[in-house]
C-alpha cells in the first residue's frame, strides 16, 4: 500500500485511540472497530457523512446537538467531515476541555482567531472560561470536603452532592455540541449551584468544627479557673480556723 501512498498506519493510530484502548485494552466488545466505519465483506474507504453517521449511533444526542448547530451549515459548505474534523478518524483522542478554547491545543483555534471568525472565537474562549471556573469550584468544594471529613464532621450530604458537579461538567462535554454560549451556560450553572451548595455546607462543617474545639477550650479554662477560685477559697477558711 506504500507504494501507492496510502497510509499504512492506522491500525497504530487507533490502538492509541479512545476506542482503541476500549476495544483492545479494556475488552469492551460494545467499542467500534475497523468494521464499524469500513463494513465487513464490502470494505470500502467510507464517505464524508458515513463515519459521522456511525459516531452517531452511539453518540446521538451529539449527533442532534450538533446537526442543529451552526456549524453543520458551516461544515457542509467547506465539505468538512462533521465528527472527524474536531475529533479525527482513528486516532480519536478523549474528550476533556483542552480541546474546548483558543488555546493553540484547542480544536476551535483551527478555524477561530481573533482576526478570524471572531463570533466562534469569543463564543469557544467564554465557555473555556466557564468550565475552567467549574473547575476550579469543584477542586475547592472537595478540599473542603477532605478539611471536614478529616476532623470527624458529618459531610455525607455534600459528598454526595459533589456528584452533582460532576454530572454538570459531563453534560458540558455533550452540550458543547450545540455550539450555544446560553445553552452551555445553563448547563455550568447547574454544576456552580452545586458547588456553591457543596462549599457552603464543608466551610459550616470545619466552622463547627473549631467552634466546638474553641468552646471545649474556654470551658476549661473557666472550669479550671473556678476550681482554683474555690482551692483559694477554702485555703483561706482553713487558714482562719
Amino acid at each position: 500500500m506504500k507504494t501507492y501512498k496510502i497510509p499504512t498506519d492506522q491500525f497504530e493510530k487507533f490502538s492509541v485511540s479512545v476506542h482503541g484502548i476500549a476495544l483492545l485494552q479494556k475488552h469492551d466488545v460494545g467499542a467500534p472497530a475497523c468494521n464499524s466505519c469500513h463494513g465487513n465483506h464490502a470494505a470500502t474507504p467510507p464517505g464524508v457523512e458515513s463515519i459521522s453517521k456511525v459516531c452517531g449511533t452511539c453518540h446521538v444526542l451529539n449527533a442532534e446537538l450538533f446537526s442543529s448547530s451552526p456549524h453543520k451549515n458551516a461544515f457542509d459548505r467547506q465539505h468538512l467531515p462533521e465528527c472527524e474534523t474536531c475529533h479525527g478518524n482513528h486516532e480519536i483522542i478523549t474528550a476533556s476541555d483542552k480541546l474546548l478554547g483558543v488555546t493553540p491545543e484547542a480544536v476551535c483555534s483551527k478555524c477561530h482567531t481573533s482576526e478570524k471568525n471572531q463570533k466562534g472565537y469569543n463564543s469557544a474562549k467564554f465557555m473555556r472560561v466557564l468550565i475552567d471556573s467549574l473547575t476550579s469550584q469543584e477542586n475547592h468544594a472537595k478540599e473542603l470536603v477532605d478539611q471536614a471529613e478529616q476532623k470527624g464532621m458529618e459531610v455525607a450530604e455534600a459528598k454526595f452532592k459533589l456528584r452533582d458537579i460532576h454530572q454538570a461538567k459531563l453534560e458540558t462535554r455533550t452540550m458543547v455540541h450545540s455550539f450555544n454560549q446560553e445553552k452551555y451556560k445553563e448547563v455550568v450553572n447547574k454544576g456552580f449551584a452545586a458547588s456553591s451548595f457543596v462549599s457552603t455546607e464543608a466551610q459550616a462543617a470545619v466552622d463547627e468544627f473549631y467552634f466546638r474545639r474553641y468552646g471545649l477550650l474556654v470551658s476549661v479554662l473557666l472550669i479550671s479557673l473556678l476550681a482554683l477560685a474555690l482551692f483559694l477559697y477554702i485555703r483561706r477558711i482553713e487558714a482562719k480556723k
